[in-house]
């Protein structure tokens, strides 16, 4: 489980003018004064971002492409959030998404995308943020996998019939390999949690 790496390959254009969530949060980059935050994770890491930029002072808008915020946060986190923002005067806009990004002479236009009209619109933002999951950071199992017994492939026969992996595709390797979590795909510790589980409990 070696994790991932934010991902805005999404975009039609602009990619390069996106800021990470990461970055904001870990302070590395400073917050802007007029900002779009972009949450296409639906999760809580960009709640907590949402939260993070509205008690900064900046003027925010909270963009995502769901019918609600973050649905994958569960009903009883919703209040929470959804004070913090409005009590920071944060614009809240669902069902479009960001499609591309593009430099100005006074900062940064963002193209947004309304699948419901299939219409386009353009704001005017100094910075814009965007947190949409993880692209996976896999340069570890693919050094590694050479070297296994199972050339990091799992038996998926043997993984839904909760019995221990007995792959041999390599009969000179010296361990068993697998990917998990994020090194997979984006996804939240509770899957790299339950998938080393389902894998290691009766290894």
């Amino acid at each position: 489980a070696t994790g991932g790496l934010p991902h805005a390959g999404y975009l039609k254009e602009g990619e390069e003018h996106a800021t990470s969530s990461w970055d904001v949060l870990s302070g590395s980059v400073p917050i802007g004064k007029n900002v779009l935050f972009f949450d296409d994770n639906a999760q809580h890491a960009g709640m907590t971002t949402a939260e993070f930029l509205a008690q900064s002072g900046c003027t925010l808008e909270y963009l995502s492409p769901e019918m609600m915020i973050a649905p994958d946060i569960g009903g009883s986190n919703h209040p929470a959030y959804l004070r913090s923002l409005y009590e920071n005067g944060v614009t809240i806009t669902l069902n479009q998404k960001l499609t591309g990004i593009t430099r100005e002479d006074d900062g940064l236009s963002a193209t947004v995308y309304n699948e419901y009209t299939d219409s386009n619109s353009t704001r005017r933002f100094d910075q814009i943020i965007c947190d949409s999951g993880t692209l996976p950071a896999d340069e570890l199992y693919f050094e590694l996998k050479a070297n296994s017994i199972n050339l990091g492939e799992v038996d998926q026969d043997a993984l839904l019939a909760g019995e221990r992996q007995h792959q041999v595709n390599n009969p000179d390797g010296s361990y068993r390999l697998f990917r998990v979590g994020d090194a997979v795909a984006s996804r939240n510790i509770h899957a790299a949690i339950l998938d080393s589980l389902r894998l290691c409990a009766v290894f």
